[in-house]
């Protein structure tokens, strides 16, 4: 499969362009020829534990034909080339391996993580009573993907979410919060795996991966990074607070959204969508 222009896959990454079906062009057509009518399996993605998770995953029967996908959000910050490279690293990983793994395919929709994320941001924290980006972010880089992975025909994503990282919670990754994406998921057709999600400590990944890759390297950050956090580092919700965000919020919306989406690519109108289901302040 032909590489793109590395000026041009830079301009692309710095524009962050409305083009939730991915770069460069042609590339979907060309992975559909590849592989013949045979199922592949999504990867996502982005730092350390995606790369164990896709390790994980090669070792199943169904996913012997991954294609890596990359999404931006718009609040990203760092050297892209860290998570293209990643795909390198990746594919040194599977020599030994009977998989075939594709060119990475680069999708995203800033407008649709705009919508879903941050434009209600003010009613939905009065609402909820916590900080809720984080959530909405997660629920958006699993969901961008299925119009994508339902167009290559895959029956599977795999991702690198983790319940706990060395004791430390993130509130996007809180089981609520992975079987709530896992669940929108399965309506359109889709297993979301999460291969890593009862691994807690470094021992378990460096068998994966090998020794010598820390959490956070080799990785994109982001500007909204820990804000659910207090001065000390600790958590400022709880998982009723979560539950309730998620049911009353944010499982709906990102379903309509997806609806939306798959109905008419050209014409989503986001911001109107997920209004529909903004709660009212108390």
């Amino acid at each position: 499969m032909a590489e793109p222009d590395q000026k041009d896959l830079y301009q692309f990454l710095a524009e962050k362009p409305e083009m939730a079906m991915g770069y460069p062009p042609g590339l979907v057509e060309e992975i559909l020829s590849a592989t013949e009518g045979k199922t592949p399996a999504l990867l996502e993605i982005a730092g350390r534990d995606s790369i164990a998770a896709a390790l994980a995953a090669a070792e199943k029967e169904d996913a012997h034909i991954l294609v890596p996908t990359i999404a931006y959000t718009g609040t990203e910050f760092g050297d892209w080339e860290a998570v293209l490279g990643n795909v390198g690293a990746l594919g040194s990983l599977l020599e030994e391996k009977n998989v075939l793994l594709t060119a990475p395919v680069i999708l995203g929709s800033p407008h649709w993580w705009w919508a879903l994320a941050t434009r209600f941001a003010g009613r939905l924290g009065s609402v909820f009573g916590f900080c809720t980006f984080c959530l909405a972010c997660h629920m958006y880089l699993h969901t961008v993907r299925i119009p994508l992975a339902l167009e290559l025909g895959a029956k599977v994503i795999v991702a690198g979410e983790r319940e706990s990282h060395g004791g430390k919670i993130k509130v996007n990754q809180v089981r609520p919060a992975l079987e709530a994406y896992q669940n929108i998921c399965s309506e359109f057709g889709l297993e979301l795996r999460f291969p890593l999600q009862g691994i807690e400590g470094e021992e378990e990944l460096s068998a994966i991966l090998g020794e010598g890759w820390r959490e956070g390297e080799h990785q994109l950050q982001c500007v909204m990074r820990a804000n659910y956090r207090g001065v000390e580092g600790e958590v400022l919700f709880s998982e009723e607070q979560v539950i309730q965000y998620l049911n009353d919020y944010l499982v709906p919306s990102a379903r309509a959204v997806v609806e939306g989406y798959l109905a008419d690519p050209s014409g989503v109108a986001y911001e109107s969508i997920v209004a529909g289901f903004l709660p009212q302040p108390v």
